[in-house]
This record gives C-alpha cells, sequence and structure tokens, in this order.
C-alpha cells in the first residue's frame, strides 16, 4: 500500500461506506491502520476551504471548463511542460510589481512571487482549491486526453 496521498488519488472517491467497510474487513492490520489514515487525509482535503482562494470559475484558464478525466493510475497522471507553462501563466496573470496580488505564504504571511514560489504555496493557491471539490489530480482537472498524460519517466516524492 502506499502512502496517503497516493491511495487518496486512487479511485477509492466513489466508493459506498459499506463497500470501504468490507474492503478494510479484509485488509491486514498495518494496512487497515495505514487505509484509514488515508481516508482521513482525504477527507480534510476534501473539505479545504479558505475564503481568499480564487473562485472555481477562475481555474477555467487551467481546465479550459472541461470537466476532469479520471485517469486510475497515478503513475499514468505526467505532467507536460505545457500544462506547467499554464500554471505559470496562470499565476503571472494574477501579480503586479513582482508579487501574485493577494496571495500571501500560509505560513508566514509573506507575499507571493511567480518566481520563488514553491509547490506547497502552489498547492495551497492553486491544486487543492481546484481540485478538492471534484476529488481529483492536478493533472486530471487538466488534462484533455488521457492517453497523453502517459509519462517516459516516472520520478516521485515524499513529502514527509
Amino acid at each position: 500500500m502506499g502512502s496517503a496521498a497516493s491511495i487518496c488519488s486512487a479511485d477509492i472517491r466513489n466508493c459506498s461506506t459499506d463497500e470501504l467497510a468490507q474492503c478494510m474487513g479484509q485488509l491486514k492490520s498495518e494496512d487497515r491502520n495505514r487505509l484509514a489514515a488515508a481516508l482521513e487525509h482525504c477527507s480534510s482535503v476534501s473539505s479545504y476551504e479558505n475564503s481568499q482562494l480564487p473562485a472555481s470559475d477562475e481555474y477555467q484558464a487551467l481546465t479550459g471548463g472541461r470537466l476532469p478525466l479520471s485517469i486510475h493510475l497515478v503513475e499514468e497522471r505526467g505532467v507536460l511542460p505545457g500544462q506547467l507553462q499554464s500554471l505559470v501563466d496562470f499565476m503571472d496573470s494574477r501579480t503586479h510589481g513582482g508579487e501574485i496580488i493577494g496571495w500571501r505564504d500560509p505560513r508566514n504571511g509573506a507575499a507571493l512571487k511567480v518566481q520563488t514560489i514553491n509547490l506547497y504555496q502552489v498547492t495551497h493557491w492553486v491544486i487543492m482549491p481546484m481540485t478538492s471539490h471534484a476529488r481529483c489530480s492536478f493533472v486530471e482537472a487538466v488534462a484533455t486526453d488521457a492517453s497523453h498524460q502517459r509519462p517516459q519517466w516516472f520520478v516521485s516524492h515524499w513529502w514527509g
């Protein structure tokens, strides 16, 4: 079993409570505990709210107004260079005097700049609010064709 984030991105979001309970009953104790932690993580992700975040329709520059695709295998959710450029353009369109208007570091309140923003901050301001309602990944939200997202190389990371 993977990390909480990879379990959350698996297609368990459409399971009923009874189906999840049945699945958990068949797991070893250690896997059951990891799944429970992942479900708790997913629950906190889906309730993500912050009134200062861009309105959901503001993400149309990234999503094209399309509904998210469903790409079941996490390792097939590669980000294309054009999708990263669209993300940079999205942030650039919100700048004035080098700073992204209204965006502050959630930890220390510092103004954010496109040139220095990090993935934690992008996750706070873009990825979570854009994807939490649909319970999808960033790639699923911005992709136009799932087959184009399959990477030749897969590099992963650990947030902990």
